[in-house]
């Protein structure tokens, strides 16, 4: 699934390592949440906030953006 507008149609939640997405998103989607995760990118995930967690973790970054669900679907939609 292609996601065109992430900035427009979801907000960024959280930025984690990898092995904590699944426990993240589990909780975002029992609050009735779609749930997006994508591999951190610099330049739209930090905007000059600082760049720790690339400093820390590397490519094990991963993005949780979150959404209304409005289909009220469980899937998670994991790029």
């Amino acid at each position: 699934m292609k996601v065109e507008n992430i900035e427009s149609e979801w907000e960024k939640r959280n930025i984690t390592d990898a092995h904590k997405v699944e426990e993240i998103s589990d909780t975002y989607k029992s609050l009735g949440f779609e749930v997006l995760v994508k591999t951190y990118n610099s330049e739209r995930d930090c905007k000059g906030d600082c760049d720790v967690c690339l400093k820390i973790k590397g490519e094990e970054c991963k993005v949780i953006f979150t959404r209304a669900n409005e289909s009220n679907s469980d899937e998670d939609l994991i790029l």
